[in-house]
Formats: C-alpha cells, structure tokens, sequence
C-alpha cells in the first residue's frame, strides 16, 4: 500500500511538472508572437514669446527629449540665485530663471502634453519702495494640450497684470523615430 501511495505521488508530481512546462512553453510562444512595444520617444520644443504693446520683444526657445509614458516627464532648471537684504547683515537668495516640466502620453495618435511652466525675473524697468529691493517678476501655468506629432499648438496666454507685457507659450512635439 505505502508503495502504491509513492509510486502515485510521483506519478501526480511528473504530470504536474509535465502540464507546468507545457504552460510556461505555451506563455513563450505567445510572448514571442506578440512583439514587445518599444518606447516613443518625442522631441519637445517649447518657445515662450514675450509682447511688449502688442508687438513680439523676445521669443526664448527650450528642447526635451520625452518618453511617452505616464510615469517619465522631462524637466529642466535654469537661473540664477539673486541676494535680497533681509535684515542687518542678513542676505535670503531668489531663484529667478525658468522651471518646465514635461510629461507626455500617446492618445488615438495625438499626443498629450502635460507642462508645468514657472518663469521668474527681476523686472527691469519697475521700481520697488526701497531702491535696494529688486521687484520679482513671475509667471506660473500647468496646461495639457492635445496636439498632432510635428505640429505647433498654443499651450497658453498671458497676460502680465503689472505692465503692458503678454506672454505666449507654444509646444511642438515629433516622434523620433
């Protein structure tokens, strides 16, 4: 009897791996049927036009490489870190420059452009109360956009609330292939 019982057990273990190899070989199969979707990558070109009374004044350009993927964004810092007396011999640093990130996802063949856009500055002409104060300029926006690969669509506009100044941001996304 207690020959019989392992001579059973052993048979149940041999098909049990038999049927689990026969299973594994059939996921390849298919694995290898299916090709893997390799990443998009996008190239991201980002320019920000500033309007003075109407008329264009500058136009600052800024370029990203992106995985279309919800979990991947491209980001940049650039700027400057500018003193600010504070108190007696006391000195706070402003970061002044531009933030951008940006996140990208591929939908029914447009693409969907999450920005996140933080523009700070020390206005120029502008005075403050106290002449060693500088005043700080800012520009913030978060926007998704729906565009077509290759083609420019408005991110957004606005308009600077302290001076007759207007700010466009546009974005251009193409699939590197």
């Amino acid at each position: 009897m207690r020959k019989q019982l392992t001579l059973s057990a052993v048979a149940l273990l041999a098909a049990a791996t038999f049927l689990n190899g026969s299973a594994r070989a059939e996921e390849k199969a298919k694995a290898a049927e299916t090709p893997e979707k390799r990443p998009s990558f996008y190239k991201v070109d980002y320019a920000i036009h500033e309007f003075e009374g109407g008329k264009r004044t500058n136009t600052r350009s800024y370029t990203l490489k992106v995985e279309a993927r919800a979990d991947r964004h491209g980001l940049f810092r650039v700027g400057s870190r500018i003193p600010i007396a504070a108190e007696k011999d006391k000195i706070n640093y402003y970061d002044v420059g531009v933030n951008l990130d940006c996140g990208l996802a591929e939908v029914d063949g447009s693409v969907r452009i999450e920005t996140s856009l933080e523009i700070n500055s020390v206005a120029g002409s502008e005075t403050a109360n106290a002449p060693s104060t500088p005043v700080i300029r800012s520009l913030r926006l978060t926007d998704t956009a729906v565009a077509e690969p290759g083609k420019t669509t408005l991110v957004g506009a606005v308009d600077d609330v302290t001076a007759n100044r207007r700010y466009e941001i546009e974005v251009t996304a193409v699939k590197i292939k």
